[in-house]
């Protein structure tokens, strides 16, 4: 898990991107320059546009906001303890 803060996104929904894999949602600016906190070893975000466009989506319905997920029962609940702090997508 990466202990950096977490970016908490200040745009409006249109202009944020969920992770495909791991549903974290970012700016897209925030997935090119920083990758997904996540799954960049996997995914390879970071600097590069077109993966950032086929790996994150713009749809997605709610955000749960994470901030201690080692004491959170909605991590556990949702099985996002272990990944970084920050805003996950909803389960739709």
């Amino acid at each position: 898990m990466n202990a950096a803060p977490a970016a908490i996104p200040s745009s409006t929904k249109k202009q944020l991107r969920a992770c495909l894999l791991c549903s974290l949602v970012q700016t897209p600016q925030d997935f090119k320059r920083l990758g997904c906190p996540n799954c960049e070893e996997i995914l390879q975000l970071q600097d590069d546009s077109d993966r950032v466009a086929s790996c994150t989506s713009a749809q997605f319905d709610g955000l749960i906001a994470m901030m201690d997920p080692e004491q959170s029962w909605v991590a556990r609940w949702q099985r996002t303890g272990e990944r970084a702090i920050g805003c996950p997508r909803g389960v739709e």
